[in-house]
Order: structure tokens, then C-alpha cells, then sequence
């Protein structure tokens, strides 16, 4: 799956409320250019007045079977469009895009997400299998949780918070966060994705101990491919601001330098 075509459903499922798991047979021995981070632009089946494509995230790929992972809220028509493809229908895609997540020599990697963000963090420590995660991952309740006992299994350590308690552990990730930086030495770096709140809240963490961070930036898109330039955020770096394509330069940047207003 280089660039674009239409290729057939092998399987799409709820597995949390509004969430939907697709997966598609794009082709063997593509791990080199599906790499965690990356995501597919999707035409809506079926709905040739939603002109514009959907974003995905990459939640795993298998390079023997062939079959890409997808980790979908369903929200609006066009999410609507891909809950209902059935087995052998086909989905248009445009991918894999953008500049993922790279480890950089580190080998103790902290991974938090929230929400639907919880879905790119995932295919991490299957593809980079010599770098030790962990994770720190939040949901508004556990009707929310999804691939739980996945996550937990590729882990070295996964813990699961929920804004009601629910699950177990009440509160939002960064608390979770909190605790465990008190309670062990500090990662090697974070990566992380998840809501402008959540990863406002992230960067004032922090940024006081110095620990890098790597963020992964929802944004609505047109093209995918920087063309439409309607999917920037603002960067700022020494005195300076400028924009970024989130498709293309993106969707990940480094905390420190990306700006989350809103």
C-alpha cells in the first residue's frame, strides 16, 4: 500500500462504545513504510457527496497476513459510512501518510493516550521490539476501554484510568503519570496522543523535568498530502513561529515546540 487503491475488509467490529476496529488486506512485507504513527485516508463507502476523506490512525500492522489495522470513532457521516462495510467490500485508501513515531536510541519509552488517541500507541511496542513501553492510558468510562488485554500484554506495565472510576483507577492520565514518575525512575521519553486538553495538560507536566516528549496532533484534514494546507498548528521555536502541515510534517511533533491553544 504504497499510495492509493481499493482494498477488501477482512473484518469490522464494535469493541467500545462509538468505536470501531477494520481491518484491511493491503498486502504482505510492508512493514517498512507502515510504520507506527503513519495513518490512511479513507473515502466514505458508499458516499460520494462526503468529498473529503477521513484520517485513521495505524493501530498495528501484520506483515505475514497482510491485514492493517484500524481504530475508528464513529462520530460523523462519513465514520458512520465505514461502520457499516462488510466483509469483502472494498475501501478506498490513500497511505500510509505523515512522519510517525521514531525512537531515537531510547529504551524505556512511556506511551499516554486518551481516548480514540489510545489507538496509534498500540502498534508501538509490536514494531519496535527492542525498546521496552509502558503505558499510561485514559478513557471517559470502561464502555470506552478498548484492546485492553492487548495493550496490557506488550506492556511492561499498562495502567487504565477512567473520569468515573469505572475501571478501577479514577482520574486522568496525567495524574496517572504523576504517580508513577514518584514511584520509579523517569522514561527515556514519552510519546503520546490524545485530546488538546489532555495534552496541554501533559506538556505542563513535563516540561519542568525535561523528559522528552513526542506528540501526535488530531486535526481535521482535506488532501492528506499538504496540498489543501487546512490542517496546520502553530509551532514555536526559539522566538520564532511558524506553521506545519499536521499531514505531511506531522501528525507527530515534539511537545515543546507545538502550541495547544483551545
Amino acid at each position: 500500500m504504497m499510495q492509493q487503491g481499493s482494498y477488501p475488509v477482512v473484518y469490522n467490529h464494535g469493541v467500545a462504545q462509538d468505536t470501531m476496529h477494520m481491518g484491511l488486506l493491503v498486502g504482505k512485507n510492508l512493514g517498512e513504510e507502515i510504520t507506527p504513527g503513519r495513518f490512511v485516508n479513507l473515502k466514505a463507502p458508499g458516499r460520494p457527496d462526503l468529498i473529503l476523506r477521513r484520517p485513521i490512525s495505524i493501530n498495528n500492522y501484520d506483515g505475514e497476513t497482510g491485514i492493517l489495522e484500524l481504530v475508528y470513532q464513529v462520530k460523523g457521516q462519513g465514520t458512520q459510512a465505514l461502520a457499516g462495510c462488510r466483509e469483502g467490500e472494498l475501501v478506498d485508501a490513500l497511505g500510509p501518510l505523515g512522519h510517525g513515531f521514531t525512537p531515537k536510541g531510547e529504551r524505556n519509552i512511556w506511551l499516554v493516550g486518551g481516548g480514540i488517541g489510545v489507538a496509534p500507541l498500540r502498534y508501538l511496542p509490536l514494531y519496535y521490539k527492542t525498546v521496552r513501553f509502558s503505558g499510561i492510558f485514559g478513557y471517559r468510562t470502561k464502555d470506552c476501554i478498548y484492546q485492553q488485554d492487548d495493550l496490557s500484554a506488550s506492556l511492561a506495565f499498562a495502567d487504565f484510568y477512567t473520569d468515573d472510576g469505572s475501571n478501577g483507577n479514577q482520574g486522568f492520565v496525567t495524574q496517572g503519570l504523576i504517580k508513577r514518575l514518584e514511584s520509579q525512575p523517569a522514561p527515556d521519553a514519552i510519546y503520546a496522543c490524545g485530546p488538546v486538553p489532555m495534552l496541554r495538560a501533559l506538556k505542563e507536566l513535563v516540561l519542568p523535568t525535561n523528559i522528552p516528549c513526542m506528540v501526535s496532533m488530531e486535526e481535521r484534514m482535506g488532501c492528506g498530502t499538504g496540498v489543501c494546507v487546512a490542517c496546520t498548528c502553530l509551532i514555536q521555536k526559539d522566538g520564532l513561529e511558524t506553521r506545519k502541515r499536521v499531514c505531511t510534517d506531522g501528525p507527530v511533533f515534539d511537545i515543546e515546540e507545538v502550541a495547544l491553544h483551545g
